[in-house]
């Protein structure tokens, strides 16, 4: 049963007549055995389909003997390596002269290391390799991913036959390739910085810190990167920065907040702006950073601070009426004495109120805005009338003498006031006199 095969066979049946014109009474028939036709034919069909699929790909395939020398390649092999395949066929890569750069040799020197199809002539086994290989019509190295593929007879263990299979990688190396140093100059940007950068999830872990901040911190990068904030900033602080984290997170918006930290080598004050991340899905996959050390501008804002509170409290407590008006005449701010001066019971009241015009309505008629030099004036203050005519709401009655100095503010467009009671009451029935001194 072992030796039974399939044959194809090829006949003709002719009839057989007793008499002309008779109806056949049998027929002869002849056969031939075109088995081995039939199978060349069909052999023929399947590699016909194979060339024709061959010729149609966009990957180069190049096929080579066991002495290295190339039997055939494809047209997409032709334009991918610069070659024809008549000046190709027969011919080794290095007769060739293929000038290439391999990937895997140290810093990609050209022409360094084995072609893949010599190593696996050698080993037998399948290979894969990235290669940049000169194109001589382009004048350019092209970036080409190989995979190598031994062809083995029954019963040998020599390959008798390569077959080299590769993709154009050129366009994605180049897009790679602008990515990477695209990344480079943003690292090099971001570590130049002076300010802190940092990436975190939202969950608050740190992704990336720039030196800068690794710095801030005083500990390597190492032991930072990783870490939650509540890790990183004890006493309440690293739970404050996660909420603003968890707020930009979820509100999908810029969040901007200045903080106070105590850092090892100090207290310090940084200005922090939170900048939210969405993946294609719209929903938040990082949160970006860049704080600001203002310690040095909080700290002149304290003393700055500090200076107009020790001011306003000298304001506030000389013995001398003292009041600040715009450039107008109006009314900004009285100190205590000059409330007391003008009976006023609640300084709200008058804030607004042009204190020249006041001055003139009582008959100060010619009582002018300095320039630029210290004025004194001085004249008699009627508080019934005062009252009477709306001008302030005075609780006092009787009539003052009030002399003082009218000085320009250079800091502010407006004048300073500082006023004070001559001869304190003077009798009713004087209310008339005023008395304007240059």
């Amino acid at each position: 049963m072992s030796d039974l095969k399939t044959i194809c066979l090829e006949g003709v049946a002719s009839p057989m007549h007793s008499k002309e014109g008779d109806a056949p009474s049998g027929f002869v028939l002849q056969f031939c055995d075109v088995t081995w036709q039939k199978e060349a034919r069909v052999a023929r069909e399947v590699e016909s389909r194979y060339w024709h699929l061959l010729e149609t790909l966009v990957e180069g395939v190049i096929y080579l003997g066991a002495d290295g020398r190339i039997i055939d390649a494809n047209p997409a092999a032709e334009h991918i390596l610069g070659y024809s395949l008549s000046d190709m066929r027969g011919r080794t890569c290095s007769e060739l002269r293929w000038r290439f750069i391999d990937e895997s040799s140290p810093g990609h020197l050209k022409g360094k290391g084995l072609l893949p199809h010599l190593t696996t002539l050698a080993t037998g086994i399948p290979e894969r390799k990235t290669l940049g290989i000169f194109n001589p019509r382009e004048g350019s190295y092209r970036w080409i991913d190989t995979h190598t593929v031994p062809r083995f007879r029954p019963g040998e263990e020599s390959p008798f036959q390569v077959i080299v299979i590769f993709s154009d990688i050129t366009r994605q190396r180049e897009v790679e390739e602008a990515w990477l140093e695209s990344e480079k100059q943003s690292w090099i940007l971001t570590e130049s910085l002076p300010d802190v950068t940092f990436l975190l999830d939202p969950g608050g872990h740190l992704l990336y810190v720039n030196a800068f901040g690794a710095q801030m911190l005083h500990r390597p990068l190492e032991e930072i990167l990783g870490k939650n904030l509540q890790e990183l900033f004890q006493d309440g602080q690293g739970a404050r920065y996660l909420q603003n984290v968890a707020s930009a997170a979820a509100s999908g918006t810029i969040k901007n907040n200045v903080s106070r930290l105590q850092l090892p080598d100090g207290e310090a004050w940084y200005d922090t702006r939170l900048i939210p991340v969405s993946a294609q899905d719209g929903t938040c996959q990082y949160v970006m950073g860049v704080a600001r050390d203002i310690t040095v501008w909080k700290q002149a804002e304290e003393v700055s601070q500090r200076c107009a509170d020790r001011f306003r409290s000298v304001f506030e407590e000389l013995p001398i009426g003292s009041a600040v008006c715009d450039a107008g005449g109006v009314l900004l701010h009285m100190n205590q004495a000059c409330l007391d001066l003008f009976g006023i019971a609640c300084p709200d009241t008058i804030r607004g109120v042009n204190l020249l015009q006041v001055c003139r309505s009582i008959g100060g008629c010619d009582m002018q805005r300095p320039k630029d030099a210290v004025t004194p004036f001085g004249c008699l203050l009627d508080f019934d009338l005062i009252r009477s005519r709306g001008l302030l709401p005075t609780t006092l009655t009787g009539t003052i003498r009030i002399e003082g100095l009218i000085s320009p503010l250079r800091s502010l467009d407006g004048y300073l006031f500082l006023v004070y009671d001559s001869n304190n009451r003077v009798p009713r029935g004087h209310s008339n006199e005023l008395s304007l001194r240059a």
